[in-house]
């Protein structure tokens, strides 16, 4: 423990401040494995890990190692672990379109057009984009059977969306619409790159709001969603990255992820954030 305290003394540069959280942590463990013998190191422990948590907020490793040590008030002061991903994917994204320029505005006018679009392409293209502008790792399957986009963090969460913009919103969802998008469930269940996920869930977008009587028992597990809804998301997210991109500078640090988590949870943003807009439209309404 001194000598991991002697490091965390020279690590003063703001530049290094994850090496110094990381050092903060293994010095924070090794008080905790030594309070197992001898009570008095709890607290250096717990001490030690605050002072990780406020170093570096955003890593991902950290909400899984902290549950191990921590009681669950103290871990509130740390993003958990789908927060960190998004957070690591919005950053990867605006770096990409770069603190100044034209290209973040180019980009927000064209995900704003392809919203509004109804061939389906053009608009499944826009759902392609917003899963990456929230973080998420947002993918089109080329396989039979499957969803027209997926946003995925890690193996912890996915969405499978189903776009039928060109529907006209007169008339009940049909049968085939319901068997489609509930049956992406199992095509999750094989695909690759899906198979370990935890949570996957079946979105349907289409501007018809009703199912068809008939259509009732093939909806279990499918979500309703408008394509208005979904641009109201884009909406919020395009605010939420204009307030993010004021922060900006040419260099990603620490304090600027924590900008990005700061404003994600007051867009409520956030992963769970954007699960409860996704899921709050049960197809069965139960």
């Amino acid at each position: 423990m001194k000598l991991g305290n002697s490091v965390t003394d020279k690590l003063t540069d703001s530049r290094l401040s994850a090496y110094r959280a990381l050092w903060f942590y293994l010095t924070a463990y090794a008080a905790y494995a030594t309070s197992k013998d001898d009570s008095n190191y709890t607290k250096v422990a717990e001490k030690l890990m605050s002072r990780a948590i406020q170093t570096c907020k955003t890593v991902s490793w950290f909400a899984n190692a902290l549950r191990s040590m921590l009681p669950s008030d103290k871990l509130r002061a740390v993003a958990n672990e789908l927060e960190t991903m998004a957070t690591e994917g919005i950053a990867d994204v605006l770096q990409d379109m770069g603190s100044s320029g034209p290209r973040f505005q180019r980009k927000m006018e064209e995900v704003d057009r392809l919203l509004g679009q109804k061939n389906h392409s053009q608009f499944d293209r826009g759902m392609l984009e917003l899963g990456s502008l929230l973080g998420f790792t947002s993918w089109k399957p080329d396989s039979q059977a499957a969803p027209d986009c997926v946003w995925q963090l890690g193996n912890d969460i996915a969405f499978l969306l189903e776009g039928k913009s060109e529907a006209s919103p007169d008339g009940p969802i049909s049968v085939d619409d319901c068997r489609q998008a509930s049956g992406h469930l199992k095509w999750a269940g094989a695909e690759q790159r899906l198979k370990d996920c935890r949570s996957t869930f079946s979105i349907l977008i289409t501007p018809r709001t009703a199912l068809d009587k008939i259509a009732v028992p093939h909806a279990n597990g499918v979500y309703l969603m408008t394509p208005a809804d979904m641009k109201g998301i884009f909406e919020r997210t395009k605010a939420m990255l204009s307030t993010v991109r004021g922060a900006m500078t040419d260099e990603l640090d620490e304090e600027f992820k924590e900008r990005i988590v700061s404003e994600l949870v007051s867009a409520d943003l956030t992963p769970d954030s954007v699960r409860k807009l996704l899921l709050s439209r049960p197809a069965t309404g139960s």
